[in-house]
């Protein structure tokens, strides 16, 4: 179920959003993620796929936890393509 969707043109040059892209996590700003891991990293027809798993730990309230028998730690799934050829990124997270 998809429940939310963003879509963000942004005015900069290619190379620094695609490197900021690369660089979110760890940030300061976000204290609650605890790290990404690279699962896969391959080049297909000069595209680099990537997939990351991201560690968190989101404050969840205790009385969900129980209910949903959960820890604090959630995992996020990102899969990101990247084409320099024709300066597209895109990128998708799943929790």
């Amino acid at each position: 179920m998809k429940i939310w969707r963003s879509e963000y043109i942004f005015n900069h040059p290619w190379e620094t959003v695609s490197e900021a892209v690369w660089r979110k996590y760890p940030n300061p700003h976000k204290p609650e993620i605890m790290g990404t891991d690279i699962v896969e990293r391959k080049v297909s027809s000069g595209v680099l796929v990537s997939q990351r798993l991201i560690t968190s730990r989101f404050g969840l309230p205790a009385w969900s936890r129980k209910i949903l028998g959960t820890e604090d730690i959630c995992y996020g799934f990102e899969t990101s393509e990247v084409d320099p050829e024709k300066q597209i990124m895109s990128c998708s997270t799943r929790n």
